[in-house]
């Protein structure tokens, strides 16, 4: 609605101020509707979030019967010339129109026949903003949310686990450095996944229209390969999940680009805001550039430890702040040059190093060779208590060790690794009877944006003779997926205690969900709850006795969480 005057000459004063007022009521409004044109950032965004909702609800659109990739890329210009609210509905109702009738759902559900902790993340939202949308519209949209696709969606399935699969998004793998289109394409596709398939968006903890907002800007600007793969990277983080990996189905692309291609030959774990160096990727490497293990760094390239954590947390996908840690700690040292200047500190005494970095393929193969290193998965570390490394147990030990450690006082189970997929057979070998460990949530089958009960795990199995001694399960921020699900079903034994600290945080199978460029992103795509509801996304595994290693220990080389454990159980009665 364009302002306009319109000068009427009545010579009665009580209808010249009838006739004032009225003035100001038809030029006042239309100047305020002027003020609030929509912004480029607001119109793309309103796109997203109707390309998205078409998407999975429209049954043509979730059938496949078109292009939506494209579709999107051709209604992108439109969106940006229009200039008003009124013209942008009108794109949006085009846009329908053109994709035929719905016709009535009688199978439909509705949203409020779900139980609310199934229905938290749902986002209504837009079916009820009358400052974006028409009310024609918003009814359009309202109709096709309640008469949805109840068929097999083309752009996501039901993966064998129960989580969403997204098999039949195109990664356009030719596009390392797509044009601003396919940029905005990626983005839209992500926003879109997390807001209808993310099991834990309502506890990211921030709201996630925001962070579209926020990514609008980033992905317009990001017109080099690696601005692009350095905005997905902090797309990815906006989601709080550790399981919110990065990689690219072309082997010879790089990740991390836009920080460098310079890594330093050595691991550190943060410590009080401090990085201490606990392991070497190449001891040659490290013993050339005057490195020992125990040296602490404070500061790199003259910013401390806790700056650099500062500037790199909004590009690392962690459920919490222990995660976040062990996933900077080799980050922090990336960089473009082959040197970096450390500040170190040894024997109390501070000193200034020119350490040499170096390609990450120089010491690649060394490293991953010691990773593979076959390594014993049991030992007595005392004459009645023992020890198992649930990293290297593999399935054919598990009846043998459990048997082994039958009449052990106590029985320690380290899991500050990711284990083999033994803890049924471990777990079988601890209970009478199968006990509740967790129950499992996934995405909702006919309604996206609703989830529902997916089943009640059980852990353990009739057993006459199970092991009767204490249980000790060790865990810290290497403790993620698989080993937090493994520490559940370990807490149900009878006499079950876990040691160590904070958990990483991210449970439920990953869901990985192809991105132009040929990169792909992961997410935790199963709920994962204790039986009681309790949740373990962002919180993890809650020890009953929190140790945590110090700075102080690591220099004189003691496992201060295994030395805790082994006190406890030479105490168990």
């Amino acid at each position: 609605m364009r302002g306009f005057v319109c000068w009427v000459h009545i010579h009665k004063p009580q209808t010249v101020v009838r006739y004032s007022y009225l003035l100001l009521l038809v030029v006042f409004p239309a100047l305020g509707q002027t003020a609030k044109l929509p912004t480029e950032p607001r119109k793309l965004a309103s796109l997203c979030k109707i390309w998205g909702f078409l998407k999975y609800y429209h049954p043509a659109v979730a059938q496949g019967k078109f292009n939506w990739d494209q579709e999107l890329i051709a209604l992108l210009p439109a969106v940006r010339q229009v200039i008003t609210y009124d013209e942008l509905s009108r794109v949006y109702e085009q846009l329908i129109a053109k994709l035929g009738p719905v016709k009535p759902c009688r199978q439909c559900l509705m949203g409020t026949d779900v139980p609310s902790q199934f229905r938290r993340n749902l986002d209504s939202s837009l079916l009820n903003d009358s400052t974006l949308l028409s009310i024609t519209l918003r009814e359009r949209l309202r109709f096709i949310r309640a008469n949805r696709s109840q068929k097999r969606n083309h752009y996501v399935s039901s993966k064998l686990v129960g989580n969403a699969g997204f098999s039949g998004e195109k990664s356009y793998d030719d596009k390392l450095n797509p044009d601003e289109n396919y940029r905005l394409l990626a983005l839209f596709r992500y926003w879109n996944v997390i807001n209808y398939f993310f099991p834990y968006k309502y506890v990211i903890g921030e709201e996630w229209n925001q962070a579209l907002d926020d990514l609008i800007p980033v992905f317009e600007r990001a017109d080099s390969a690696s601005t692009y793969q350095h905005a997905l990277f902090q797309m990815v983080a906006r989601i709080h999940d550790g399981h919110g990996f990065l990689r690219n189905i072309n082997k010879t692309v790089g990740l991390r680009m836009e920080l460098g291609h310079y890594w330093v030959p050595f691991d550190v774990k943060i410590i009080d805001g401090k990085a201490v160096i606990i392991s070497f990727l190449n001891d040659s490497l490290a013993a050339v550039n005057g490195l020992e293990k125990g040296m602490v760094v404070t500061k790199i390239d003259g910013q401390s430890i806790p700056d650099r954590v500062t500037n790199l947390r909004p590009f690392v996908s962690a459920s919490n702040e222990s995660s976040l840690l062990r996933d900077v700690r080799q980050l922090m040292f990336v960089g473009p040059t082959p040197n970096v200047t450390l500040t170190l500190v040894q024997d109390g005494q501070e000193q200034t190093k020119n350490v040499a970095r170096y390609p990450y393929f120089v010491f690649r193969d060394q490293f991953q060779r010691r990773v593979r290193i076959p390594k014993a998965p049991c030992r007595w570390v005392s004459d009645s208590v023992g020890y198992v490394d649930m990293g290297h147990l593999k399935h054919r030990h598990v009846d043998s060790v459990m048997n082994a450690f039958k009449l052990a006082k106590a029985l320690i189970f380290d899991l500050r690794n990711y284990p083999n997929g033994t803890l049924f057979a471990v777990a079988a070998h601890l209970n009478f009877q199968p006990k509740p460990m967790g129950q499992l949530v996934r995405p909702h089958r006919g309604f996206p944006g609703l989830f529902e009960p997916l089943r009640m795990v059980y852990a353990g199995s009739r057993n006459s003779n199970p092991y009767k001694g204490q249980v000790l399960v060790l865990v810290n921020e290497e403790t993620q997926s698989q080993a937090e699900f493994t520490a559940m079903a370990f807490q149900t034994a009878e006499w079950a205690l876990t040691v160590g600290s904070e958990t990483a945080g991210a449970d439920g199978d990953i869901t990985w969900i192809p991105l132009p460029g040929g990169y792909q992103t992961a997410m935790s795509g199963l709920g994962v709850y204790y039986p009681d509801g309790r949740e373990t996304q962002r919180i993890g595994i809650v020890p009953d006795i929190e140790v945590r290693p110090t700075i102080k220990g690591i220099l004189a080389g003691h496992d201060e969480v295994l030395d805790k454990a082994i006190d406890v159980a030479k105490a168990a009665n």
